[in-house]
């Protein structure tokens, strides 16, 4: 302690407190810029009890900042002289991320500047204050949130995160995994997807709203709502996604898209039953047909244009492994096993090649899985193994296509009578999607189903592993 207030005192007071809290603070590091613009709002730079001779009081909020003038270069030049050292190194632009460069530093700013809850929400409020108002949402969303999250401030968040543009920053096709987390921090899902129909509503009844605009909302929407298993509201959204694709002519690319993320919904909601019927295979047949209408749309527009090669290695995949269900449940009229499996690993080879051409090791790992469900036995797991080395390769271990991996691969065991190593599988499944989902999340509700049968219970008592709780939505 001692250390750290001769340092203060000998290096720019104030202004080298106010840096080393700000960046302890922040959810990823300081751009200097965004520092000097902060710390250039010397009225407001310190807690009204700490700085020197203040009458302010603690009523003031973080929107009274103002940042119209950075710091002074001069007086930085004496804070960063002195911080140099601690500092990570960035770039001669000026534009690298300012972060401490050993956690010691860190350790020590917390004990002496940010003691307790009140400090540390103090300079959360500064941060969040500037951060609202950022342009660049790349930097706002890796910050702002943190912040309001850190405050505890759900309804700035809840407005945060039903902004168009933050919605298409943290969007992501396959898994978007911030927007997740922060709503999970944020509210119950059927409170987030209430503020997402009220969104949505806004748009369609704004007459200046072009269609397609409308259309590429409801798709994008309904992608998301499935992420959060919220199907019937996303099977809806890109129902009417569909119909105005329509209305506006068909476009190749777009309906391709559509297409997709139809055959997808569909696919993710019939995966909760947790069991397989032939009477599904009437509702694969449905979603083999959207994934060979995206796939027959995407083959001529694609190109050597990447974002178009890799969604048709996703379709051809995940149409790959709709064919995977009529190969375990001995086909239909409509498609025999023989030829499902058939078609499964034609479509796996082509999606395959893609994902070489891509060096995606990621998405090729994916592929692994499915191609591994068109066999039996060890040959099955001879594909597992190598997915799996992929997958942790390219992503490490917490990911969406581990969780179905430790699945497959769970089922796999118990088909075999391995019981133990099923339960081994399933319990870590079980885990990863509370880590990729949150709790509340419908698919967790299959997890517990499983380690809650009664065989899967008599191993957890016999290991002295705990059961979980029923699944409470």
């Amino acid at each position: 302690m001692q250390i750290m207030t001769r340092f203060e005192e000998e290096n720019g007071g104030e202004l080298l407190v106010a840096t080393l809290c700000l960046l302890e603070t922040s959810s990823t590091g300081l751009l200097e810029t965004e520092l000097l613009q902060i710390l250039g709002d010397t009225d407001n730079l310190m807690q009204p009890q700490a700085a020197e001779g203040s009458e302010k009081d603690d009523s003031k909020s973080e929107k009274q900042g103002k940042y119209s003038e950075p710091l002074p270069a001069y007086k930085w030049a004496e804070v960063y002289r002195a911080l140099r050292p601690f500092l990570r190194p960035f770039g001669d632009s000026g534009e690298g991320r300012l972060d401490f460069y050993h956690r010691s530093l860190s350790k020590a700013v917390r004990q002496k500047y940010l003691q307790n809850e009140k400090d540390q929400k103090w300079w959360n409020k500064k941060l969040a204050g500037y951060f609202e108002n950022v342009q660049n949402l790349e930097r706002k969303v890796e910050e702002y949130p943190h912040h309001l999250i850190e405050l505890d401030d759900k309804d700035r968040l809840k407005e945060l995160l039903t902004d168009w543009d933050i919605f298409e920053e943290l969007f992501n096709i396959e898994y978007s995994s911030k927007l997740i987390k922060y709503w999970n921090k944020t509210c119950t899902h059927d409170e987030m997807e209430q503020c997402y129909v009220t969104k949505m509503e806004n748009l369609v009844n704004d007459p200046e709203a072009p269609k397609q605009l409308l259309s590429q909302r409801l798709e994008r929407l309904s992608r998301f709502l499935a992420q959060m298993g919220r199907y019937t509201r996303s099977i809806e959204y890109s129902s009417k996604a569909q119909t105005l694709e329509e209305e506006l002519g068909s476009d190749p690319e777009r309906m391709a898209d559509v297409h997709y993320n139809i055959a997808i919904v569909m696919i993710e909601k019939k995966g909760l039953n947790g069991f397989m019927d032939k009477k599904d295979l009437v509702v694969c047949r449905e979603i083999f047909e959207h994934f060979e209408k995206s796939v027959e749309l995407r083959r001529p527009i694609m190109g050597d244009n990447k974002e178009q090669k890799l969604k048709l290695g996703l379709a051809l995949t995940r149409q790959a492994f709709n064919c995977t269900e009529f190969v375990y449940l001995g086909g239909n009229e409509w498609m025999s096993k023989d030829r499902a499996k058939e078609v499964a690993v034609d479509r796996l080879e082509e999606a395959m090649k893609l994902y070489e051409e891509l060096h995606d090791d990621y998405h090729y790992g994916d592929a692994l899985i499915t191609r591994g469900l068109c066999e039996e036995g060890g040959e099955r797991l001879k594909y597992y193994l190598e997915a799996e080395e992929k997958l942790v390769q390219s992503a490490g271990r917490l990911n969406p296509k581990m969780d179905r991996l430790l699945l497959n691969t769970g089922i796999h065991y118990e088909e075999n009578g391995e019981y133990f190593k099923s339960y081994e599988y399933f319990h870590r499944w079980y885990l990863m999607v509370m880590d990729l989902y949150g709790e509340k999340h419908i698919k967790v509700k299959r997890c517990i189903d499983t380690l809650r049968e009664p065989f899967y219970v008599r191993v957890a008592n016999q290991r002295g592993k705990e059961i979980p709780a029923p699944y409470e939505p």
